[in-house]
């Protein structure tokens, strides 16, 4: 039961921490607490660094982060997810809106089939020069 609400509707994030559990704990017993993938919280870790700074280097250390995650298989449309969900829980509220216009324009190109690194990394961009007009840098 505890897969499935920490799926959020998405069945191979449920997959994903059925797959991460069975590693933690094998074999699997009722009631066990679902772990949080490694993923996971490496794009929430991810999502701190940009939040921090907002500079080149800091970029360069996101993109070798991303590329990490896409090494390993996680499917570009849900690093693009979570990194967004952890980012919008930090943002100035005056320029959320904003930030989801341009996440939205950037997850469409992932669907385009182009290089999801370029999208991913668009976004970032975008979202660290939102960031920084919100805070009058």
């Amino acid at each position: 039961m505890q897969i499935l609400n920490q799926s959020r509707g998405n069945l191979r994030r449920a997959l994903l921490l059925l797959e991460s559990s069975k590693a933690q704990y094998n074999p699997l017993r009722e009631g066990q607490k679902v772990p949080e993938p490694e993923w996971e919280t490496y794009l929430r870790e991810t999502a701190d660094l940009i939040l921090r700074k907002q500079t080149a280097d800091c970029l360069m250390q996101v993109r070798e982060r991303l590329y990490e995650v896409i090494s390993r298989c996680i499917p570009p449309a849900l690093i693009f997810q979570e990194l967004l969900r952890h980012l919008l829980e930090s943002t100035p509220a005056q320029v959320k809106a904003e930030v989801v216009a341009v996440a939205a324009e950037r997850e469409y190109g992932l669907t385009k089939g182009n290089k999801a690194i370029f999208h991913l990394e668009a976004f970032i961009c975008a979202f660290m020069e939102i960031l920084c007009r919100a805070r009058g840098e």
